[in-house]
């Protein structure tokens, strides 16, 4: 899988073409970890201890992805329960 770059220096657009591969680095993983963890219930306080997070509005960002998961599940739901009725 490839993923297409584009970055704009001094007004001038460069495309870049990269294996997906070459684009994950360990603040990758962090974050996953961080999403999945929150996204299982585990209280943000607890995930904050394990990745270092000293205070809540650095987590704040990944808590508001959880939260747009969770709605959107949600509005799934809702359309499955509604077409069934």
């Amino acid at each position: 899988m490839y993923i297409w770059k584009y970055l704009y220096i001094c007004n001038v657009r460069t495309d870049e073409i990269h294996p997906k591969w070459e684009l994950v680095v360990t603040h990758t993983g962090r974050r996953t970890f961080i999403v999945t963890t929150l996204s299982l219930g585990i209280p943000p306080n607890v995930v904050m201890k394990w990745t270092g997070h000293s205070d809540y509005s650095s987590m704040k960002p990944y808590i508001d992805i959880v939260d747009d998961i969770k709605a959107t599940s949600m509005t799934k739901f809702n359309g499955l329960l509604e077409k069934n009725d």
